[in-house]
């Protein structure tokens, strides 16, 4: 059951990482506050070794809510950035040319 202090973080996957886990979202529930390093921790938990550690490649934007426009941020230089309930962290894989 969740408790009214908990955090719903929509997690969408695109790209590489969307094939792998042969889905195109996850709802995390989460005890409050939370941090960019919480979901990945959650990730861990419930991904593949495999899968976790390609996340770790791809960039990732963070929106207020699904669907909205949304800023770049780190993995790991934003690993302590606060999250509020309803945001969207989408795992994109980036797009290089030559």
């Amino acid at each position: 059951m969740n408790s009214p202090a908990d955090i719903e973080i929509m997690v969408r996957y695109l790209g590489i990482i969307r094939l792998l886990t042969g889905r195109q979202t996850d709802l995390l529930t989460l005890p409050a506050p939370v941090s960019v390093k919480d979901v990945a921790a959650a990730l861990k938990q419930q991904l593949p070794p495999a899968v976790y550690t390609e996340i770790g490649r791809q960039a990732l934007l963070l929106s207020a809510a699904l669907h909205q426009p949304g800023i770049v941020i780190s993995w790991t230089a934003d690993a302590d950035r606060a999250l509020q309930s309803g945001n969207c962290l989408t795992i994109v894989t980036p797009v290089t040319g030559g």
